[in-house]
């Protein structure tokens, strides 16, 4: 993926920094970096390592690639690197600041065309070692759903931001037209439920976010499938454009304008690309 010799690498496909420049002359970039961005690190062996990993996101080793992305970060939006103590509460506002995830999804949004499925923003309650519960969360996180994992082995970590997230999580339901939707959701992997137990084991799950009213969500092995959780389709937007088709060496070849990039043409990108998924050239072909 990465190509170059001493002093100039490259990426092969579009990547952060091709987004950086882009970004810079779209205004309402510029009113997202006033609210300040965070690049977030942690040690290695901290418990909550992997939950911070999934939630705040990291680039790879400058060391390993040849391109710090960390430092390009920093230097187009001023933001602020902060590092989690292992021995300290997580301060109240780490989730009030955009980090790296933020740069990776801006300017996306949901499409139409995909109707939705369960989409309860709240909390995540799983076992910060378990590594099903954590790709379980990195799925619902992926289908657009607005999730905190919390692990109640290690509650006291969390301090004031289990409160924060809840209120901003009720905020962001408030106007939506059935009380059940304007709940907050606890999602949680059936396996994970004492059956035998299912009383002391659902308030078990509940108790640590407190005495209000919430969806209890549970994901079973085919929750994926379209039955309860359904992945929408991401766009930056549309354009109507004419396409050409013809014959490449006996082959059916379609060409058409790309108008309105959502990327920076500049020459020092020249070795990215940018893949069009097949599903959608086959459309256009019928």
């Amino acid at each position: 993926m990465f190509i170059g010799g001493v002093g100039t690498w490259h990426s092969q496909v579009l990547d952060v920094h091709n987004a950086l420049v882009h970004l810079q002359t779209k205004p309402e970039w510029q009113a997202a970096k006033k609210n300040g961005l965070r690049i977030y690190s942690w040690a290695p062996d901290d418990p909550l390592s992997d939950v911070f990993l999934m939630q705040f996101g990291q680039y790879p080793n400058p060391d390993e690639i040849h391109i710090d992305y960390y430092d390009l970060l920093t230097r187009a939006t001023d933001a602020a690197r902060v590092e989690i103590d292992s021995a300290s509460e997580l301060p109240a506002d780490l989730l009030d600041f955009p980090s790296i995830p933020f740069l990776s999804r801006f300017g996306l949004e949901r499409h139409y065309s995909v109707p939705e499925g369960w989409d309860h923003p709240g909390f995540f309650s799983g076992d910060a070692t378990n590594f099903d519960d954590l790709v379980c969360c990195w799925n619902l996180r992926a289908a657009d759903i607005p999730l905190l994992f919390v692990d109640v082995k290690h509650l006291e970590r969390y301090g004031g931001t289990i409160g924060f997230w809840d209120e901003s999580m009720r905020g962001m339901v408030s106007r939506r037209s059935h009380e059940f939707e304007r709940r907050v959701g606890v999602w949680v992997r059936e396996e994970s439920v004492d059956r035998e137990n299912i009383r002391e084991s659902i308030a078990g799950i509940l108790k640590p976010f407190g005495a209000k009213e919430f969806n209890l969500c549970f994901i079973r092995p085919d929750s994926f499938s379209g039955s309860s959780v359904r992945a929408p389709m991401m766009h930056f937007g549309q354009v109507s454009t004419l396409g050409v088709m013809g014959i490449d060496f006996g082959k059916p070849r379609i060409s058409f304008a790309l108008d309105n990039k959502p990327f920076s043409s500049d020459n020092w990108f020249h070795t990215q690309f940018l893949t069009i998924i097949d599903f959608l050239l086959n459309i256009l072909i019928i």
